[in-house]
């Protein structure tokens, strides 16, 4: 009787273990093809914001951190940018002011760059549906206000965020090619269900991912180094 006890615990035990590989080589796999589909877009958002900034330099209607667009914007909901490749730029409903640009079947709002972690990735401009799976995505606001960026724990994306500290980089390129440097000020753990609290506080740049076990959020608060 002990010996079959012992042959069903060693059975139970051996598939215990070959769940928790399988889980493993499933998770790096997921990581894995999520870091390659976010940088396998950024040599054509980059054209495309490049593209974006010549054409609104052109038009006197760039835009500058900081500032508001000084020339009104046409009525449209989107002003096509490329259409050989498909890139659009859409607008704010209320401002009239661009706010994402249109690469490959998906809205960006631009790029974020956290140099320590040698990331750089796209930022989806909504973070519903599978877009997560993609690349990290606006949560709230916008680069000249405050602005939350959320994105998985993969490694590949904002899993590591958590190894920065304070006074470490992070860089926002938006779509008409500036660049906002944020300076990190703090990381706290939000509880997954208060949402208001990943809105609390002035901060100009938050990130978020998933805590391990999917029940918290890492947040890195930042300071825009060039904010009044």
């Amino acid at each position: 009787m002990k010996s079959k006890t012992g042959i069903i615990m060693m059975i139970l035990g051996a598939m215990m273990v070959a769940a928790a590989l399988s889980l493993a080589a499933y998770n790096y796999h997921e990581d894995k093809v999520a870091g390659e589909t976010a940088v396998s877009i950024l040599d054509e958002l980059e054209k495309a914001i490049s593209d974006n900034a010549k054409q609104q330099a052109a038009e006197g209607t760039v835009t500058i951190p900081g500032q508001k667009v000084q020339q009104a914007y046409e009525a449209t909901d989107h002003v096509i940018v490329n259409k050989d490749s498909l890139v659009s730029v859409s607008e704010d409903e209320e401002s009239k002011k661009p706010r994402s640009i249109y690469v490959s079947y998906h809205y960006y709002v631009g790029i974020i760059s956290i140099p320590e972690l040698g990331i750089r990735l796209p930022v989806l401009d909504s973070y519903e549906g599978d877009n997560l799976t993609y690349s990290p995505c606006l949560y709230s606001g916008y680069a000249d206000g405050q602005m939350i960026i959320c994105a998985h724990n993969y490694n590949s994306h904002f899993g590591r965020i958590k190894e920065l500290s304070a006074g470490s980089r992070v860089i926002f390129t938006d779509i008409f090619g500036n660049e906002y440097e944020y300076t990190v000020e703090d990381i706290e753990i939000v509880p997954g269900s208060d949402s208001n609290k990943m809105e609390s506080g002035e901060w100009d740049l938050s990130l978020f991912t998933c805590t391990f076990d999917g029940s918290d959020r890492v947040t890195v608060r930042c300071s825009r180094e060039d904010a009044d």
